[in-house]
């Protein structure tokens, strides 16, 4: 007797969501995730810029443009501002003025980038079962999890800061191992604690090609970033820079760090659905039929 072939997976409203064929369940190399990174965005690119910008209006927009204003009101006083660049989440953001807001457009720039690999890991697992949410839901599942991601993000910093510590390159480790650690709370029911050890545990078992993965993202965000500091430093050497002129380039930072910040999300995303296809064959678990697994589109392991 054959047995039948599981039945295709259905969205909301009784209508077949139709994946593009880099974004199915399969094992991929890095270079294919990093592609995929850009198809995830694009799938779904208002709902995918909607839901990160919501994330960063808060903890990135708001703190950078209050940082820019304080710097023209300097200099309209003739107080020479500051102008150099300012990292935020491992993205180069142009401000004038690096004061407390600076510190607080570092901090939030990190924040987000934890926080959008939530959203786009659910808005992802979302579509491999059939399902398409909306901005609601996925800012939902975004802030259910919100004190398990901060209190992640916490304990990380040790890791991260040990890492930097051993000559530089262990950071380079340190950032791999932890690559996963937003998309397992956001698929899976776990602590903090226990997020940060199943990242670990997944990551170590491909260590080689995540690392790949960390360097090639690194390398297309030093690109961008290098792109918008050349900017910044242009309009900075000018002798009469106009008001108009800052905020263009503050706000063309802005976008650039957006488009950034939604694409690690969606490779950590990739990377973590990946490892689980790999290591636990999760492509093969959701696609069993309901007589094998009664429940076939779990998405925390056993």
């Amino acid at each position: 007797m054959g047995s039948t072939a599981p039945s295709p997976p259905v969205a909301d409203g009784d209508a077949p969501l139709r994946l593009p064929l880099g974004l199915g369940l399969r094992p991929r190399r890095p270079t294919a995730l990093l592609d995929a990174g850009f198809e995830v965005v694009r799938f779904r690119f208002f709902t995918v810029i909607a839901v990160v910008l919501v994330i960063q209006l808060p903890l990135v927009v708001l703190p950078s443009l209050v940082s820019t204003f304080a710097a023209l009101d300097r200099a309209r006083q003739f107080v020479e501002p500051q102008s150099e660049p300012i990292a935020a989440g491992g993205f180069n953001l142009y401000a004038t003025d690096v004061g407390v807001w600076g510190w607080v457009t570092v901090v939030g720039g990190l924040l987000s980038v934890a926080l959008a690999g939530v959203a786009l890991t659910h808005l992802l697992t979302s579509w491999s079962v059939g399902r398409d949410p909306g901005v609601g839901e996925t800012l939902g599942v975004v802030a259910r999890r919100l004190p398990v991601v901060l209190a992640a993000w916490l304990m990380a910093i040790p890791i991260r800061v040990l890492g930097a510590a051993v000559c530089g390159v262990g950071l380079l480790f340190a950032v791999a191992w932890l690559f996963v650690v937003s998309p397992v709370i956001a698929s899976e029911p776990v602590g903090p604690w226990r997020a940060i050890k199943r990242s670990f545990h997944l990551t170590g078992r491909r260590l080689g090609p995540v690392l790949g993965l960390v360097c090639m993202v690194a390398i297309v965000a030093g690109i961008l970033e290098a792109v918008v500091d050349g900017i910044a430093a242009a309009v900075s050497a000018g002798e009469d820079v106009s008001t108009l002129v800052v905020l263009l380039v503050t706000i063309g930072s802005l976008l650039v760090t957006l488009g950034l910040t939604a694409l690690h999300g969606a490779w950590s995303a990739l990377a973590y659905l990946d490892l689980r296809v790999r290591v636990e064959g999760l492509d093969l678990l959701l696609a069993a039929p309901a007589e094998l697994d009664p429940t076939p589109r779990r998405w925390a392991p056993a």
